[in-house]
């Protein structure tokens, strides 16, 4: 066995990140004129940074818990 002594794992520094509180929610998508319940998420409220770098006014940091369906295509905003 090769141990690997060089410390080439970095820390990550995560005081830039500000995880406020957080919510669990149902996440639907609309798709063909039905809404569908896909999957479970957590969204964090009050979270202004995220790695480091402004959120805007009008955005939300939320992360995917639980997927129910993985076959559903997310719309994701492009401008």
């Amino acid at each position: 066995m090769k141990v690997i002594t060089k410390g080439s794992c970095s820390t990550v520094d995560l005081s830039g990140d500000d995880f406020g509180s957080t919510s669990q929610y149902e996440i639907y998508v609309e798709c063909n004129s039905l809404t569908r319940f896909v999957a479970l998420g957590k969204c964090y409220e009050g979270v202004t940074m995220l790695h480091n770098v402004p959120l805007p006014s009008n955005f939300m940091k939320v992360t995917v818990e639980k997927v129910l369906y993985g076959d559903v295509a997310v719309p994701v905003p492009t401008s």
